[in-house]
């Protein structure tokens, strides 16, 4: 258990727009099982303004290598949720 910050930076292009993307974020073991987490960051796409972004997430652990996700990403673009499985290696 614990806690731990990140940093991620991302370009892309496709469909013919490039954009990137920057944030900072932190997370948080509760228990062996369950994790939680949250980020802010900056989303910029071509020929447009920059957009702030939030995220936060949730993660079951039913051992070291599966994890049950859910997650949320809102910005003034639209918002995002995710649920997945997330698999360790």
């Amino acid at each position: 258990m614990g806690t731990s910050a990140e940093f991620n930076l991302s370009a892309a292009a496709s469909f013919g727009i490039d954009t990137w993307s920057a944030d900072v974020g932190v997370r948080h073991r509760l228990t062996d099982e369950f994790e939680i987490g949250g980020k802010i960051g900056l989303v910029k796409y071509e020929n447009r303004d920059s957009v702030t972004e939030y995220g936060v997430h949730a993660l079951y652990h039913f051992n070291e290598s599966i994890a049950a996700l859910l997650s949320g990403e809102f910005n003034e673009d639209g918002d995002t949720i995710s649920v997945g499985v997330r698999y360790h290696f």
